[in-house]
């Protein structure tokens, strides 16, 4: 067998996953583990039909902004949005803040791909590797999205579909 046909069986096989650190670990279980208290929290909550005021279930104050402008502000909604995420209203999550429904399907995705990495100790692969590499676009993406929902909201409020 040549050198060539050496190479050529090796590019056949895949290679195992890398494994990753304990630091690596530790860092994906707490991520995990914060995903997951989100989402208990908005399983908690029963969202408020307006679409937005369903944190005020945790004892948290009103809108200021909303209360001075008369237009939510950027996060208005996402816990209500969260809140349908949750109990598989998706329509109702995206119509609600678009922003949010992307969030907790995000938080979701991480809570998975978190604990497993975390109990596997394997990295997800080309996953993390492009979430890796694209970052600064994924998070320009990212917040590109969140104002655009915001236009969204403020729409809404501005033609009377929304209190």
């Amino acid at each position: 067998m040549t050198e060539q046909d050496d190479k050529r069986a090796d590019s056949c096989h895949t290679s195992p996953p890398r494994r990753v650190t304990g630091g690596y670990r530790l860092v994906a279980a707490l991520l995990a583990v914060v995903c997951a208290g989100v989402l208990a929290v908005a399983a908690k909550v029963s969202p408020n039909v307006s679409g937005m005021g369903t944190h005020r279930q945790l004892n948290l104050p009103a809108c200021g902004f909303l209360e001075r402008t008369g237009y939510p502000c950027i996060t208005c909604g996402m816990t209500t949005s969260f809140s349908y995420m949750v109990r598989g209203q998706f329509f109702r999550g995206f119509t609600t803040q678009p922003a949010g429904a992307l969030g907790a399907l995000l938080c979701g995705a991480t809570l998975f791909v978190g604990g497993y990495t975390a109990l596997s100790g394997k990295r997800v692969g080309k996953l993390m590797d492009f979430m890796n590499f694209h970052a600064v676009g994924l998070l320009v993406t990212g917040g590109l999205m969140v104002l655009a929902a915001w236009g969204w909201l403020c729409l809404l409020v501005r033609f009377g579909m929304k209190n």
